[in-house]
């Protein structure tokens, strides 16, 4: 009888050589990540630039009276079209890595820190969430979250309706389309300070 490998060291094995014929690749440059845990390069990832404060305030004041509610934005890099940002943004919301989710939250809560009592994800569609199998938001905010050393709360928000996806709406059908679609739940929310946390602001 030939004796098994222990699991973990077997899995290492089988994960070192995965890597060697199929690298996983920076979204940024292409070349192969190494560790693969790395969501890109560090040539790359320094690259970015980051948004600064008073861009996130003229845009947050830009926003119509439903936004009323957020004191301040924060985004981790700029969203530009073909960019890096958007092949791994693709990856966590298209491509099946909900665990990209986690290590860019744990990356925005490196980053900046705002009191609050629990971090909410922007929630998604029971139909969307069995395509997707998980709502990238969530897995953001449980990064956020574990950094923290502050609950998450999946459930604080909820939709009401299903939403046309917003990707090729106008600022101001995107508005429309999620109008009164969202709905909080007052025992997990109601008189904290929440973090709300998505992929795109």
């Amino acid at each position: 009888m030939t004796p098994r490998l222990p699991q973990k060291p077997a899995r290492a094995l089988l994960g070192a050589l995965a890597h060697v014929f199929l690298p996983v690749c920076c979204p940024g440059c292409g070349r192969a990540l190494f560790p693969a845990a790395q969501l890109l390069c560090p040539a790359c990832a320094a690259a970015l630039p980051r948004p600064p404060p008073e861009a996130l305030r003229a845009a947050l004041a830009r926003l119509p009276a439903p936004a009323s509610p957020l004191d301040e934005v924060f985004a981790l890099w700029y969203f530009e079209a073909e960019g890096p940002v958007q092949r791994l943004q693709h990856q966590l919301k298209f491509g099946n890595r909900p665990g990209h989710g986690r290590r860019l939250g744990r990356l925005m809560a490196e980053a900046v820190r705002f009191p609050c009592d629990v971090v909410v994800p922007a929630p998604l569609s029971r139909a969307r969430f069995a395509a997707r199998g998980y709502n990238q938001s969530a897995e953001l905010a449980e990064g956020v979250a574990a950094a923290w050393g502050v609950p998450a709360a999946a459930q604080a928000l909820r939709r009401r309706r299903h939403t046309a996806a917003q990707a090729r709406l106008g600022a101001a059908e995107r508005w429309a389309n999620v109008a009164g679609a969202f709905e909080a739940a007052p025992a997990l929310v109601g008189g904290r300070r929440c973090v709300l946390v998505d992929d795109v602001f």
